[in-house]
């Protein structure tokens, strides 16, 4: 049996002789990506490891290295921020996205003028009316939210707390990398790979 100390989760693994780094840390259900799944042309998947029994580290491919002595692992943490690069410059991009949330106000109950009416310069989605006429019939004292697609409302929420999210997909030439992504923040909250 192998002992293996994964540094950034402060976790201690024993495994069988053999296996796969890779493989170990998929089981243990760590991130890391591995777009070309674990065939070795990609080389994302590399890890600085410290051999305990002689203190030597090196940085190794966890998807061809097999465990045969004890060892600490240490990870890279994904850099999430959003970066375009120009000329050999690189310089942060600030998210405008073309669909945005936007407070439309409260319904008030003593005007006999529809709520729609009360909104000016913007155009509505079918699915738009309806949920505002869902909201005028439950008789509705929140705020609304309009999800909005330049100038067309396209939903309306109750709560801001609902998240606007996307997609956006990387289709290169080795691998396709999909991240969902919230409008608001720019912050990607889930992600995932493959080979292309």
């Amino acid at each position: 049996m192998v002992k293996v100390h994964f540094k950034n989760q402060k976790k201690d693994v024993h495994c069988k002789d053999n296996t796969l780094l890779a493989n170990l840390i998929k089981a243990e259900h760590i991130f890391m990506e591995m777009p070309c799944n674990c065939m070795g042309f990609c080389k994302k998947c590399r890890a600085l490891i410290k051999i305990l029994s002689t203190g030597k580290e090196k940085e190794v491919l966890t998807c061809t290295y097999k465990l045969k002595e004890d060892i600490e692992v240490y990870i890279k943490e994904p850099d999430l921020n959003l970066i375009s690069t120009d000329g050999g410059k690189s310089m942060d991009v600030e998210l405008k996205p073309s669909i945005y949330k936007k407070e439309l106000g409260v319904i008030d109950k003593t005007s006999f003028l529809p709520f729609m009416n009360t909104i000016h310069g913007y155009d509505f989605s079918l699915n738009a009316m309806k949920k505002i006429s869902d909201f005028e019939k439950a008789k509705s004292s929140d705020s609304l939210y309009g999800i909005l697609y330049k100038n067309t409302i396209l939903n309306i929420v109750d709560s801001h707390e609902e998240k606007i999210l996307g997609v956006a997909v990387d289709l290169g030439t080795t691998g396709v990398s999909m991240y969902l992504l919230d409008l608001e923040t720019g912050d990607i909250l889930d992600k995932s790979s493959f080979l292309n």
